[in-house]
């Protein structure tokens, strides 16, 4: 066995009486100090049990968890890597990934968990939200949702059909610059935006149930995959519907259209009973009848709670 370090225990008796004294003295990150200063007493579980305490109180829950399920492998009866899992478990597991699997489309409700009252509250305050001094019409949700989406996705054209007044376009090209991605946002509206200039950013005139007016085939088969289309126009049916037709031939596989703007059924419901807001009446539709070729990504839909994004079920994967 190596020599310990000067000032580190000798024995792991002497080590954990020092660890849990640090600990009882909220002093977790001496706590972590002294074990890193102490590999030369990792052989022993008892070493591991020691690092998995110190991380839970360092909030280090992932690497807690792990040295827990670790120690329990080995000893299923070990009663504080027990309570340390459980502990750690519900802040260290995807609260989606119980629904990924059933993502039958039809199974999943429509509807959101966000509390009326606060959903309300939340609305008033959207349209008033800016992006460099620009109206940007996102929720706090889409505002954390869309940039992990960004990254995992990667895509090379992002496709906007409902520009408003192109906070959300110059946004999109701004994040996807800033996350190193190497994407060019086309951004779609009847009232086409002419005030904001950009590089990677093309505003264009057009109607998003008549996009081949405004997309011929010669210039969609030249935008690179992969593409994230996002419909965010006048929430209607007819239209979230005729951007769903037109854009499916189009689409590859692991290439994502967000239908947004569902909420309206949570938002109004006298109005929209059923969850049948014009998005959800389309996605319902075009899902029943392309279910085996797209799946409900719960992942985006659910990342803060069941729908807990304006677009309610709207976060769309084609897989075939």
């Amino acid at each position: 066995m190596q020599s310990p370090p000067a000032g580190a225990p000798e024995n792991l008796d002497a080590l954990e009486k020092q660890i849990r004294l640090l600990l009882a003295e909220n002093r977790a990150p001496d706590a972590h100090g002294l074990l890193q200063a102490s590999r030369h007493l990792d052989q022993s579980p008892r070493f591991k049990l020691l690092e998995c305490l110190t991380h839970w109180r360092i909030g280090r829950f992932e690497l807690c968890r792990r040295l827990a399920e670790e120690i329990l492998e080995a000893d299923p009866g070990q009663p504080e890597a027990r309570e340390l899992l459980d502990l750690v478990r519900p802040v260290t597991e995807a609260p989606w990934q119980d629904e990924r699997p059933r993502a039958g489309q039809q199974i999943r409700s429509y509807a959101s968990e966000i509390p009326k009252a606060f959903l309300d509250r939340l609305q008033g305050s959207v349209h008033h939200y800016t992006y460099k001094g620009v109206q940007m019409v996102k929720s706090p949700f889409e505002l954390a949702l869309y940039p992990l989406l960004l990254w995992n996705l990667k895509p090379r054209t992002i496709l906007e059909i409902g520009s408003k007044e192109g906070g959300s376009a110059l946004w999109f090209a701004d994040m996807a610059t800033m996350l190193g991605i190497d994407a060019h946002v086309v951004s779609i509206d009847l009232l086409r935006v002419a005030g904001i200039k950009h590089d990677g950013i093309t505003f264009l005139g057009g109607d998003g149930r008549n996009l081949g007016g405004t997309l011929p085939d010669e210039f969609l088969a030249g935008l690179p995959h992969p593409w994230l289309v996002v419909e965010d126009a006048d929430h209607l049916e007819v239209t979230s519907t005729a951007v769903l037709e037109f854009f499916d031939p189009w689409l590859q596989v692991d290439d994502y259209i967000v239908i947004e703007d569902g909420i309206l059924s949570s938002l109004f419901p006298e109005t929209y009973p059923g969850c049948s807001s014009g998005p959800h009446q389309a996605v319902k539709r075009f899902l029943s009848a392309n279910g085996d070729r797209y799946r409900i990504d719960a992942m985006y839909c659910d990342f803060f709670g069941h729908n807990v994004t304006w677009a309610s079920n709207g976060f769309l994967r084609k897989t075939a």
